[in-house]
């Protein structure tokens, strides 16, 4: 009673966000309708992080002790509620500390949110260094709370430095863009990781994690490993000569490549190949059954409310499939793969280019262009080339189908090559050309 009477006036960041997380979902439940909510009651504590109690025989029946009131008296600053639970020597531990968070995803977020609230690095010897080699994307918004539409295109770590300095301006920042890996052991050296105090990892994939334990293990440093996957989470705390590290059982393999990968920085076969299927299922699937849907269907919109984080993009696709990009013939099938060609293989390819050109670098002065990042290089077409009119005839033709349109037996290679250089598109003007840089 004692214990409780003194830790009711505190507040504890992360006791908040776990109680919020829950509640959060429960509302997405209640909203969505898809899944099962929570009937009964929930209980939460932490009891193990109180004071240890006394040492000896009788240790496991002692309640722990209670902190001298020189340690939890208020002194009117943002972490009286905090110190009221663990004591001002414990702050002062927090505010010395010199953590590295790899990673600025959803968990980084969370994690740079926490540390700033809770006074980790705040202190003239604390440091927190983020490194994450991403750069913001719309799909980032509904889940790394830290960025904004403002941040679209952005570094993520200097985003989300910037960002957790905002709710605490003691916050000591240090913002990365570089890999975590074997080709970086010259940024992140001996002197770097002996001067840590922990690591947090924030990664989307085994084999960097592996990495990082084996960097931790080494040097000896703790480690607070967690990871998520749609619904499903996971979280294990590596504690040096206490506990088992992470690189000491091996996950399965994963089934499915992280997002930011496959839009980012491919740099496998099996990326390219994840990228082709979902943009073949979004093309040749979810427009065509979204259509569909709401041609059939009475409630479609109604239906469709529910869903706020795509409703807008599906109805502008809906709408873009019955109106302007309706194709009335294969001609203008062939046209729509031309553009689509120009698209992906060459515009989106140059901007990338203009916006980080090759001899583009990070803050920190290494090349942007290094590592698993691949710089790409824009595909001009072809018409005489196999590949790129294999795609424009592909696409072309299964846009016909889709659409209802028959093909007929003139509907050969000649009249793809043919029809895949006619520049016009309807509008009478020129629309193959591919943008100059």
């Amino acid at each position: 009673m004692a214990h409780l009477a003194r830790g009711a006036a505190g507040a504890l960041s992360p006791v908040a966000a776990v109680v919020g997380g829950i509640a959060g979902q429960e509302v997405v439940k209640a909203v969505s309708g898809k899944f099962m909510p929570i009937r009964g009651w929930l209980y939460h504590d932490a009891a193990e992080a109180l004071p240890a109690p006394a040492e000896g025989p009788a240790a496991a029946a002692t309640p722990p002790p209670l902190l001298p009131a020189s340690e939890v008296a208020p002194v009117g600053d943002r972490y009286d509620g905090q110190a009221a639970v663990f004591g001002r020597a414990f702050q002062a531990a927090l505010a010395a500390q010199r953590y590295f968070v790899v990673g600025a995803g959803a968990i980084g977020c969370e994690m740079l949110k926490n540390f700033a609230l809770m006074g980790v690095g705040c202190g003239p010897e604390g440091r927190v260094t983020v490194t994450d080699m991403d750069r913001i994307e719309k799909s980032n918004l509904s889940r790394q709370f830290l960025f904004r539409n403002a941040d679209i295109g952005r570094a993520k770590s200097t985003t989300a430095v910037a960002a957790a300095t905002g709710m605490n301006a003691d916050l000591r920042g240090v913002a990365l863009e570089a890999r975590v890996g074997p080709e970086s052991e010259g940024q992140f050296d001996d002197a770097f990781w002996g001067g840590l105090s922990g690591v947090a990892t924030a990664l989307d994939n085994v084999q960097a994690r592996l990495y990082v334990d084996g960097r931790c293990v080494y040097y000896g440093r703790p480690m607070l490993e967690s990871g998520t996957l749609g619904t499903k989470g996971n979280t294990q705390v590596v504690v040096p000569g206490q506990s088992e590290n992470y690189g000491a059982s091996r996950d399965p393999p994963e089934k499915e490549v992280p997002v930011c990968t496959l839009k980012n920085f491919p740099f496998r076969v099996e990326h390219t190949l994840q990228w082709a299927r979902d943009w073949f299922e979004g093309e040749f699937k979810q427009v065509p059954e979204a259509v569909n849907a709401y041609l059939t269907q009475a409630d479609f919109l109604a239906v469709l409310a529910r869903q706020a984080n795509t409703r807008i993009e599906t109805l502008e696709q809906v709408a873009a499939a019955l109106g302007e990009e309706r194709p009335s013939s294969v001609e203008d099938c062939v046209r729509w793969a031309r553009l689509k060609f120009e698209a992906m293989f060459s515009n989106s390819i140059r901007q990338l280019l203009h916006n980080f050109p090759p001899e583009h670098t990070n803050n920190d002065g290494s090349p942007f262009w290094s590592g698993i990042k691949r710089q790409p290089a824009p595909v001009a077409f072809d018409a005489a080339d196999p590949t790129c009119l294999a795609f424009v005839s592909a696409a072309a033709s299964l846009r016909a189908m889709v659409f209802g349109l028959k093909l007929g037996a003139h509907h050969n290679d000649e009249f793809f090559r043919s029809t895949a250089v006619s520049g016009p598109c309807g509008s009478g003007k020129q629309v193959f050309a591919p943008l100059a840089r």
